[in-house]
Order: C-alpha cells, then structure tokens, then sequence
C-alpha cells in the first residue's frame, strides 16, 4: 500500500531542528477472528520557530488513524483506512486496498480519495495483477 499515512510527520522536526512536541498520544490494536484493527490518536502542541530571519508559528494539530482488516479465503485481505489530521488546515484521506492471493495468483489494489480544506478531493488508485508459476506454499 503506497504511504497515505506516515506517522513521522507526528513531531516532526522544523526547520532549525527544532521539535513539536508530542503532548498526548494513543495507540490500540487489536484482533478478532479474521478482523484486525489498529488506531491511534495523537495531539502535538503549537511551536514557534525562525524560518529565513522570521518567526513562524507551528499550530496544535490533532492526528487520528483508523485500519480495519479483514481476512478472507485462505490467505487474501481486504482493508479499509482512515488517517486525517486537524488544526490550523485539515487533510484527511479514506482508502480501501486488498490482495487476492489464489493459487499463482496475485491481484493487488488500492483506491483512494484525499481531502485538503480549501481544496477539491483528489482521487487515485493502482492494481498490480501478478502470477507466479510456483505460488508460496
């Protein structure tokens, strides 16, 4: 799945290298028979900071991510994913991926819809059909 979240952008280091500090965080994950779920939630505190001799603010931001997975036949999956995050502007991206994996059969896909406030949603996606003559065992 291509990085329609990265969670090094939580605390990120500023220009100067300096750091937004990190004042609250949470993660969860957790599994139930062919379901897994992963959440995490993390607020970072506004900064200022010098940028080209003058002083920038940084805003507090709110990050939230939400993947659900699901197992199905043997060995295929099917995720959905939720990252956004929230302060000064919003961004927000939703995306539904999987694999089906049968026999020497490999089909891969994702699909996306971003949102950036003040902007149109962006929509993207990729499939990778693959076949392998020897399939993993």
């Amino acid at each position: 799945m291509p990085h329609l979240f990265y969670s090094r952008r939580i605390g990120k280091r500023l220009s100067g290298g300096k750091e937004v500090p990190t004042s609250a965080a949470s993660k969860l994950t957790a599994t139930s028979g062919r379901f897994e779920i992963g959440a995490l939630g993390a607020v970072t505190c506004q900064v200022e900071y010098s940028e080209d001799d003058s002083v920038c603010t940084e805003p507090q931001s709110w990050f939230s991510v939400l993947r659900v997975k699901r197992g199905f036949l043997k060995d295929s999956e099917l995720n959905l994913l939720y990252a956004g995050k929230e302060g000064d502007r919003s961004n927000r991206v939703e995306a539904i991926d999987g694999e089906l994996r049968k026999g020497g059969l490999r089909f891969g896909f994702v699909s996306a819809r971003s949102h950036k406030e003040g902007t149109r949603g962006a929509y993207g996606g990729i499939e990778k059909p693959k076949w392998t003559s020897h399939p993993a065992l």
